[in-house]
């Protein structure tokens, strides 16, 4: 094949035309792949030239052909449909039966590349067809590895494992060696997607192995990209930066922009996950700058949305809503639906951090439409689970509830359905090789296995996935950082279910003139604990968020009366004996007035390094359960001189035991709060998380642990 070079200078000493359209066809040809801007721009001088000339009409088709593939590099969808189908129509006129497939094929990638993976099933099928007519084996084995890149879009694994199989086949059969390798990393990915990551990291080795000792820099710094993904999955980040950093080079060497910037967006996630936003937003910003430069729309989505995505995590979320709204807009004018999902789910959760929830609903309801209309399964799942935690969060618990189990039922058709699916087709694919192929009877033999072990390994997932989903939903009603900070300079919430979810919870209400704090712990913990500590949080906010009520052994008496009533207790042998221990505190105009029900507040006095804690009890009683109600609750009044520290407990880190069960208790738990009284509350709370872990000593954690330190202002 003549060098980018040779064909330029065959450019520029052409002297008729059809010689000048023929080098301009050469030089398309090749600089399509790293410079699909520069042949555009030929393609489009060219076709000028040609005019209607009817004997030109093969080299006019060519270009329009090279001009939309040109195109669909470029993200520039709609017109790159237009260029390829007038190509299509022009190759069908004359004939040309490998004009007509190669067109085919590139109308299935655009339609591919917009998320609209049932035509693009369609146009790779019918170039397949022709492919396999003409006899065309290097055609039919790229049509059959587009064909399971669509598969792997729709999340259909094993179908997409049975074309990557078959298309690598074909390759090792006319020796194709760099598609050898491609073949190898599709299945690699396809192994990826199933958590397979042993298989992955085998099939990207040998991927890796062959370009190498063929000089394939592309194919060089794919594989090196690939180790890399399979490295991020496993969350080791170190790993992961090192083979990015690998595959970045080796694009920069060939001078692949397009691939350069992908790079650095995996960089940017990698920083992500280890809380280094510089670096993350520096990485996505230089890759979105590369994307801008060369034209590639998808490409600018794709950084747009990681950018939205980290400014999110740092709260900043109008920058973040700015990020995904242009992403979105650049997704509805290229076409690309399937990216477009992503972009309104990821707006609507900013919107939602915003507190802009009526949007964000919307957002997810659009999102949720889109991904069944392209029949996404494994995007639709998620956006259920976003859905059903705004329900949550908004009070609409029965609502909550309805779309966790339209969650769950999606998230099982994908991880179910789709593993005895893949088995099932692997084994007859695994068979009918057999024959062909008895040397790799135990490698295949060993991948079925190993893909057993994954439908174990998500049996067992789906017994977790509903307790894992009731601790999200457990976790967004804890008040957050930013409303405790918002009015506590200096706090801390130490805070270990000693299983998922848990049975104890800590609430917070500012209403201005003061705030309340509350910590309750409630019967058993697990799943019993959480349903119980959902519904003590619930009747809080009913009774004073809502109610306004601001006497605290009122609040107590109330919650006690709910309590008991929701759970039929003491009327029928069916009631319920769950209640809580509960510590509440409301904090107002230079006092503190207590309630408790079962569990005592501890107050430091600090004097210079010094420290005084007395315990405040409340009612030896809980709210809710079996039991006389031995005393009423009472309000009890603590004077604030401006150098306290307030502490509600649950029982649970004065149960912790050691190695010998021996329980560390609250006389200890009260020595450890005066010696530590005196520090700053994120010191504090790393002192009580230090001791619990040396107390320990890799013994169970044997109930939930609860701890809410904070200092309350004065007058």
């Amino acid at each position: 094949m003549p060098s980018q070079n040779d064909i330029e200078l065959a450019l520029k000493s052409s002297q008729t035309t059809e010689e000048k359209v023929r080098a301009c066809i050469a030089f398309v040809e090749n600089a399509r792949f790293n410079e699909p801007r520069r042949a555009l721009e030929r393609a489009e001088e060219a076709l000028s030239w040609i005019g209607e000339r009817e004997d030109l009409a093969k080299e006019k088709a060519d270009l329009l052909f090279f001009k939309g593939d040109s195109l669909w590099r470029l993200s520039d969808y709609a017109p790159a449909l237009e260029c390829l189908q007038s190509a299509l129509a022009l190759y069908e006129t004359l004939g040309d039966k490998r004009g007509v497939a190669n067109a085919l094929n590139d109308i299935g990638n655009v339609h591919s590349n917009v998320g609209d993976y049932s035509n693009a099933r369609r146009f790779h099928q019918q170039s397949l067809a022709i492919r396999r007519e003409l006899g065309d084996k290097q055609g039919v084995a790229k049509s059959l590895g587009n064909l399971g890149g669509v598969c792997l879009a729709l999340a259909d694994y094993s179908q997409a494992l049975r074309y990557y199989q078959e298309c690598l086949l074909m390759f090792e059969e006319i020796g194709d060696k760099r598609n050898v390798a491609n073949a190898l990393n599709l299945i690699g990915n396809a192994y990826c997607s199933l958590a397979d990551y042993p298989s992955a990291m085998q099939r990207y080795q040998q991927s890796l192995d062959i370009c190498q000792s063929i000089g394939d820099k592309r194919g060089t710094a794919h594989a090196l990209l690939n180790v890399g993904n399979v490295y991020y999955n496993l969350a080791n980040y170190d790993d992961a930066l090192r083979y990015y950093r690998q595959s970045l080079e080796q694009y920069q060497e060939i001078g692949d922009k397009r691939s350069m910037a992908s790079v650095l967006n995996n960089i940017g996630l990698v920083y992500e996950e280890l809380s280094n936003h510089s670096e993350s937003l520096r990485h996505y910003e230089e890759s979105l700058a590369i994307c801008r430069d060369i034209g590639d729309r998808s490409g600018v989505a794709r950084a747009l949305n990681n950018l939205g995505n980290a400014r999110r995590e740092l709260a900043n979320y109008a920058e973040a809503i700015d990020c995904h709204q242009e992403c979105i807009r650049i997704c509805q004018d290229i076409g690309d639906k399937r990216s477009l999902v992503f972009a309104t789910m990821n707006l609507a959760l900013s919107q939602s951090n915003l507190g802009l929830r009526v949007e964000a609903e919307k957002g997810f309801r659009q999102a949720l439409e889109l991904a069944d209309e392209l029949g996404l399964k494994d995007i639709r799942y998620q956006i259920l689970r976003h859905l059903a935690e705004l329900c949550a969060q908004t009070g609409r618990y029965e609502e909550a509830y309805r779309t966790h189990v339209a969650f769950y039922e999606a998230r099982q058709e994908v991880f179910n359905r789709e593993t005895q699916e893949k088995l099932s087709q692997l084994q007859a694919r695994f068979e009918t090789e057999q024959a062909r192929k008895q040397a790799e009877l135990k490698q295949k033999e060993a991948e079925i296995f190993r893909l057993r072990n994954i439908e174990l390994a998500q049996a067992n997932e789906k017994m977790l996935s509903s307790i894992q989903y009731a601790f999200r939903i457990q976790s967004a009603l804890l008040p957050s950082a930013e409303k405790i900070g918002g009015r506590l300079k200096e706090w801390f919430a130490l805070y270990k279910p000693q299983a998922i979810v848990s049975g104890d919870f800590y609430w917070f209400y500012d209403y201005g003139e003061g705030y309340f704090v509350a910590v309750g712990d409630c019967t058993g913990h697990g799943v019993p604990g959480a349903f119980m500590s959902i519904l003590a949080m619930s009747y809080l906010n009913q009774i004073v968020v809502e109610g306004g009520e601001r006497n605290v052994a009122e609040i107590l008496r109330r919650m006690d009366e709910m309590i008991r009533e929701t759970l039929c207790q003491g009327e029928t042998e069916f009631g319920l004996v769950d209640g809580a221990e509960m510590g509440l505190l409301r904090v107002e105009e230079g006092a503190m007035r207590y309630g408790g029900a079962g569990m005592p507040m501890y107050v430091g006095r600090v004097n210079g390094a010094q420290a005084e804690v007395k315990e405040v009890k409340g009612a030896r009683r809980s709210v809710g359960g079996y039991g006389a109600r031995r005393a009423d609750f009472e309000e009890i009044s603590v004077e604030l001189t401006g150098e306290e520290r307030a502490y509600l407990i649950t029982d649970g880190y004065a149960d912790m035991g050691d190695e010998k069960g021996r329980r560390f208790g609250r006389k200890r738990l009260k020595e450890l709060l005066k010696e530590i009284a005196s520090l700053p509350m994120s010191e504090q709370k790393r002192r009580l998380e230090k001791e619990m872990e040396t107390y320990q000593k890799g013994a169970e954690q044997r109930d939930d642990v609860t701890i809410f330190g904070f200092v309350p202002k004065a007058r």
